[in-house]
């Protein structure tokens, strides 16, 4: 079976591409970080009892000491507490630690999703045209 290979834009200046969990830059050396989007929806009833007895602060002190975001928001979304967190993820082996605490403590709905800045857009959209 090939392994799956796509360009995509890093904070790298050099041109990398997936394979497997690995991140490689086009002279091959690994490079640890993909900037990524965390999105938590807690669910209302779990998260109402989590918040009484303490467990979403913790959990969320916990992953925000882990992942060490670049940026964390906290918001209602169609009426479920949310929070987003933009952090570099260094290996995909670290998904499970990040997310089953959110599971188990508020019945969390979990998104991660590889996210662009404006710069990595603009280098992204430098490569395509040219």
């Amino acid at each position: 079976m090939p392994s799956a290979r796509r360009s995509i834009g890093l904070r790298s200046r050099h041109t990398v591409r997936c394979q497997g969990s690995r991140i490689l830059r086009r002279d091959n050396r690994r490079d640890d970080t993909m900037r990524t989007l965390l999105r938590i929806r807690m669910d209302t009833a779990a998260g109402n009892r989590a918040i009484v007895d303490g467990t979403v602060q913790r959990a969320l002190k916990e992953l925000a000491d882990q992942i060490h975001p670049e940026a964390a928001y906290f918001y209602p979304d169609e009426g479920q507490r949310t929070a987003l967190f933009v952090f570099d993820m260094t290996d995909s082996s670290t998904i499970p630690s990040i997310v089953e605490p959110l599971f188990m403590t508020m019945n969390a709905s979990v998104t991660l999703s590889p996210v662009m800045n404006f710069d990595d857009l603009e280098k992204g959209l430098a490569a395509v045209s040219s």
